[in-house]
């Protein structure tokens, strides 16, 4: 466990670190990647106690402190969220997939966790790219255990093939997908980020349909990138300069998507990891999460898991370089 005044020497340790917090859904309870909202209240206290003039209006800020993100664009940010940010008047970048937002479509991870939530088949087989899968769904954990499998096997899956398994799957669950998402997986409108305070929730761009970038061809990239930045800014009528990957992991972006975003002004752009790296390419920004403990929480915006990140990469480096010379 570690004391006030370990967390405060890591705090020291890291000084000229930028700890960029990411979340994604917010309910009652906490759940998966869901944040309790009085999780979140006891973390807005915190850092407006401990970090008080080191909290940041946006991720790219020339200062260095602590930054508040959420991805995806779930109404359930407005509903318990939004509220406890003007509550304790802290900044936040809510990162926003404009089909969602449109009521075009609904996450297609969320469409899984449905499926397999609300069907009653007991045993599911399926196979994905040739390869066969099965699984039991007779308790909520298996259900639970299917579900982040499947989206595990879809995210390297072109965004096309995940709709067309997406819909064998729910064949196969004998489940039929409403055209609008219950409450749980619902999104904001539009009505409603125009609503909250642009002083103290910047609008981000997350992609049109979330799909991972990477695996677009040129054209889709093309009109994921600008067809989100050209609706965002129609509908809000105010710039667009902060942008977040889809998945957001090291494989997520590629040089090409960096020189679009670019190209359309962007002025930074979040990842969804942290590897111990300072990395100051404000196109590559890290983040860790905020959805697990009080504890883990403390210990992200300290630096305890930037260092630890950090020593386990020298350590892996300096092991594979020994390997080398002992050849």
């Amino acid at each position: 466990m570690f004391d006030n005044a370990k967390l405060q020497l890591a705090n020291l340790l890291t000084e000229n670190v930028n700890k960029i917090v990411m979340y994604h859904k917010f309910s009652n309870l906490s759940h998966n990647i869901e944040s309790s909202s009085k999780l979140f209240e006891q973390q807005l206290i915190y850092i407006t106690k401990a970090f008080k003039n080191k909290i940041l209006s946006s991720p790219n800020s020339r200062q260095t402190g602590i930054h508040l993100t959420i991805d995806d664009g779930y109404q359930d940010f407005y509903d318990l969220a939004y509220p406890l940010l003007v509550k304790y008047e802290v900044p936040a970048t809510f990162y926003v997939c404009t089909g969602f937002i449109n009521k075009e479509l609904w996450m297609w991870y969320d469409k899984i966790e449905y499926l397999l939530e609300t069907t009653s088949v007991q045993y599911f087989e399926i196979s994905l790219a040739g390869q066969p899968h099965a699984w039991s769904l007779t308790s909520k954990i298996e259900k639970d255990n299917c579900a982040l499998q499947l989206q595990s096997i879809l995210k390297s899956f072109p965004s096309n093939e995940v709709s067309a398994e997406i819909n064998a799957i729910s064949q196969l669950l004998e489940i039929e997908i409403p055209v609008l998402p219950p409450y749980k997986y619902s999104a904001c409108s539009w009505e409603q980020l125009r609503d909250m305070d642009p002083e103290l929730v910047n609008i981000g761009a997350h992609s049109h349909t979330h799909p991972i970038l990477t695996n677009c061809t040129d054209e889709q990239l093309s009109f994921e990138l600008k067809h989100c930045t050209e609706l965002l800014q129609k509908e809000l009528q105010r710039p667009i300069k902060h942008f977040c990957y889809p998945n957001g992991q090291s494989t997520d972006y590629s040089n090409t998507v960096i020189e679009k975003l670019k190209q359309l002004g962007y002025e930074s752009a979040v990842t969804a990891f942290t590897d111990g790296y300072n990395c100051k390419d404000r196109y590559k920004i890290r983040r860790c999460s905020g959805v697990e403990s009080m504890h883990r929480f403390k210990k992200h915006v300290n630096g305890v898991e930037h260092l630890s990140k950090k020593w386990t990469s020298f350590k892996t480096r300096n092991n594979n370089e020994n390997n080398v010379f002992s050849r």
